[in-house]
């Protein structure tokens, strides 16, 4: 009897592993009925210049961990023999993953890696496995594909180039749909409308459903969508189990919203579960707005007698605007995250605003006067706001309720606002209170204990860069942007005190600055606003520290100004005047001349 005669392949990875592998492969002889894998790493997708069409038997070594190759290569493999823990004997490559990221077992799911060429009366038995790699079976010539229940993955080109999608493969096609086990392999092409029936619970990510003007399917199958499929799909119309609870309906839809990228989403009919109202999906009551599809452009007016948005329901969506109905009274967190639209009609009926998500499109908006709450990050990086009214009525803005709104330079706070959350008004330039009396949390909801980098930089190009200004009852009070963070809570305490008025306390805060210039850029700032004689004091005490910091940082028209207000002594105006000279800066040296002039001190001689 003839003894078997197996040929080693041998990787060298030498420079890119394509090459090499091909290279090393290449050492085999053409006639070779039978080959070994022994190192731990093959990858040898690419189909390379020669097939090895006499291969039967494929050997694999007990160190082999990675195993990646083209049908093509070797076409009549009928028998895998692995010695691997990490892939299984039998007539196709099948792996078999570790049961989990750490462990050093493969008793995971099995995933089929190469059916090899199969001729057409061959069957290919698919029993144990849970996925199929991409070009499993790229040149197989079979169609029959049997057990394949426990499939619960594809890959994008799992079936690419195999018999599958031949042109005669739509003959043998019952309803326009090749159906395998519950897996829906394909679909006509040409056909008007596919009704997917509720067997099938694996859909071919490969299939096209760009031609379909309208897919009917279970929503139970719903996750098996691709993104792909979601974005070329014109309409889909949704089944529904009357068995499916309300909870488990909701979370179908959710979590497979990313994939829901068609125009319109119908109920199919004899729904007992779901409504849908100009492709917007609901609860057949009316009372709960689900999802909207992506692609759902233009204004959307929702309907009256809903009740309540579901968490996640525009997310992404390409609307323009939005109406709420007077009866709607909850929206859920992060209902429009990500959704373009640039305008929203509150209505007349929420009185509580949830977190809306990331509305990046969104620049201004109305808060009607019915609502008594903006919670936690209502407006959370919405980015481009501008402008938002807030009525007299609202009691409450929640921690970080505007935090990132970065084009929101301005806001008003209505009187009836009693308490701010943390960080809500970060970056914000400008806050107006209408009220004699501060909200608490004043000093959290604006203020900030970590520095950013260049922010010095800025504060030469951006007067709010390193402040924020505080309108109480029509003066304008600057406030260090960066305290430390034990002084946050010290101004929520002291501006919540009764002893000392507020006004005051206003005027005291630009000691809280974390750092010199932010300190004497608030007190500067504020005196120019309210001329408060503390700050005068201050600022006269400490007024030579300022013009040479001033003049040394080339702030020189903060120094013109600063020297303006007349602190500087007449001694230190001299001394400035020299240094002026020497570093030839005359638009300070004008302002020097005049500050002496105002102090009836004659300089002997000075020249521009």
């Amino acid at each position: 009897m003839k003894s078997e005669k197996i040929y080693d392949v041998r990787c060298r990875y030498l420079d890119t592993w394509i090459s090499s592998c091909v290279r090393a492969i290449e050492t085999i002889p053409y006639d070779a009925e039978a080959v070994r894998f022994r190192d731990k790493d093959y990858r040898i997708k690419t189909q390379g210049p020669k097939q090895y069409p006499n291969v039967k038997k494929i050997y694999i070594g007990p160190d082999v961990r990675k195993l990646e190759i083209s049908n093509f290569m070797f076409p009549n493999v009928k028998e895998v023999v692995s010695e691997s823990p990490a892939f299984q004997s039998g007539t196709l490559l099948i792996e078999k993953n570790r049961s989990s990221r750490y462990s050093r077992d493969f008793d995971g799911e099995k995933e089929l890696l190469n059916t090899f060429c199969k001729t057409s009366d061959e069957v290919i038995d698919l029993s144990g496995i849970g996925s199929i790699d991409d070009y499993a079976f790229e040149g197989c010539r079979s169609k029959k594909i049997i057990n394949m229940d426990e499939l619960f993955m594809i890959d994008s080109m799992a079936f690419s180039g195999s018999a599958v999608f031949l042109s005669d493969t739509i003959n043998e096609m019952q309803n326009d749909m090749c159906i395998i086990g519950n897996t829906l392999i394909r679909i006509n092409d040409n056909a008007g409308n596919i009704n997917i029936p509720d067997s099938v619970n694996l859909i071919n990510p490969e299939i096209d459903f760009s031609a379909i003007e309208n897919v009917e399917m279970s929503i139970s199958a719903l996750g098996e969508l691709s993104y792909y499929h979601g974005g070329q799909m014109q309409t889909l119309s949704l089944r529904c189990p009357d068995t499916m609870s309300n909870n488990d309906i909701y979370d179908k839809l959710r979590y497979s919203g990313t994939h829901l990228r068609m125009k319109k989403i119908l109920a199919a009919d004899g729904n007992n579960k779901l409504a849908s109202v100009d492709g917007i999906i609901y609860t057949k009551d009316m009372k709960q707005l689900i999802i909207c599809p992506e692609e759902h452009g233009g204004d959307v007016i929702i309907p009256e007698g809903v009740e309540a948005i579901s968490a996640q329901a525009f997310n992404y969506c390409n609307v323009t605007s939005i109406s709420l109905p007077s009866t709607l009274t909850f929206i859920a967190s992060s209902a429009f995250d990500n959704c373009k639209m640039q305008h929203i009609n509150f209505g007349a009926g929420i009185k509580c605003i949830e977190r809306l998500g990331r509305c990046e499109q969104l620049k201004k908006t109305e808060i009607p006067n019915q609502v008594k709450n903006i919670w936690g990050g209502a407006f959370e990086n919405c980015t481009f706001l501008e402008h938002i009214t807030l009525h007299e009525g609202l009691e409450e803005i929640g921690w970080d309720a505007f935090r990132g709104c970065i084009e929101m330079k301005e806001i008003e706070i209505p009187a009836t606002v009693k308490k701010l959350g943390s960080n809500c008004l970060k970056r914000v330039n400008k806050i107006i209170f209408k009220g004699d009396s501060l909200p608490a949390g004043v000093g959290s909801a604006l203020l900030d204990d970590d520095i950013p980098r260049n922010l010095f930089v800025y504060m030469k190009k951006d007067k709010y860069a390193g402040m924020v200004e505080l309108v109480f009852k029509g003066k304008s009070y600057f406030l260090p942007r960066y305290v430390r963070r034990i002084d946050i809570s010290k101004i929520n305490e002291i501006l919540c005190s009764t002893e000392t008025p507020v006004e005051d306390i206003l005027s005291s805060l630009y000691q809280f600055g974390k750092t010199w210039e932010l300190k004497v850029d608030a007190a500067i700032k504020t005196y120019v606003s309210i001329k408060d004689k503390g700050i005068a004091l201050y600022l006269k005490k400490v007024s030579k520290k300022i013009a040479y910091d001033y003049m040394y940082a080339n702030r020189y028209e903060e120094l013109a100004k600063f020297l303006d207000l007349g602190f500087v002594s007449k001694a230190t105006l001299k001394e400035l005047q020299k240094e002026t000279k020497v570093m030839e800066i005359p638009e300070v040296a004008a302002v020097i001349l005049r500050g002496l002039d105002q102090k009836q001190i004659t300089p002997k001689r000075f020249s521009l």
